[in-house]
């Protein structure tokens, strides 16, 4: 494992976070404002980088619907303390994923797709992330746990979906970042990959429960 990416990507990840946490205790309409300018940024990168992609048009479409839940569930089913949740499932997975996976995964899930994604780092960021997010659910009171177990089963499957499917946009553009904008994460589709897929049912969710 190259540490110094670690601590770069680690680093540039936490900025992130704590930008969006402050965000988060101002108004839906700011909230809101900040994750569109995420989604600028993203579009930006498909147009430039992802230009001679086939399936361009489709990643548009992909961005567009995710653009357009994100707007819906900020302005109308926004709950603080759900998102921190989301937030908290979402960056333990990414994060102890990339860790374990670098330092002890050999093998891989979908080699022809990404190479970074391996088994034992699958596995690894996905209990640790449920042990943590149980935790957090527990200690605020937010779901039962049988409902619990419910949100992040579905939040991590769309998350590692995203991750995958932005990978296979990424090879067939022959790229390995979708830019250069975040240091030690590339660009702000990789930063983002998992939120742009996992919103689709945090918005579906929040509508029905």
């Amino acid at each position: 494992m190259d540490y110094n990416i670690l601590i770069t990507r680690l680093l540039s990840g936490f900025v992130i976070i704590c930008a969006f946490i402050f965000l988060l205790f101002c108004s839906n309409i700011t909230i809101n404002i900040f994750i569109n300018l995420i989604y600028l940024f993203i579009f930006l990168e498909v147009f430039i980088f992802f230009k001679k992609n086939k399936h361009l048009y489709l990643i548009l479409i992909y961005l567009s619907i995710s653009a357009i839940f994100s707007n819906i569930y900020f302005l109308y089913y926004y709950k603080m303390i759900q998102i921190i949740l989301f937030i908290v499932l979402i960056t333990a997975f990414d994060s102890f994923a990339y860790i374990f996976g670098a330092t002890f995964g050999k093998k891989k899930i979908f080699k022809n797709i990404s190479k970074n994604k391996t088994y034992v780092g699958f596995f690894a960021g996905f209990f640790i992330s449920i042990i943590l997010g149980f935790y957090f659910n527990n200690y605020f009171s937010i779901y039962d746990n049988a409902f619990f177990i419910f949100f992040s089963f579905t939040i991590l499957f769309f998350s590692f979906s995203g991750d995958i499917l932005e990978s296979y946009f990424k090879r067939l553009s022959n790229l390995k970042d979708s830019s250069f904008f975040i240091p030690g994460h590339g660009g702000f589709f990789d930063r983002f990959d998992s939120y742009v897929s996992s919103i689709y049912f945090l918005c579906l969710f929040s509508v029905f429960y």
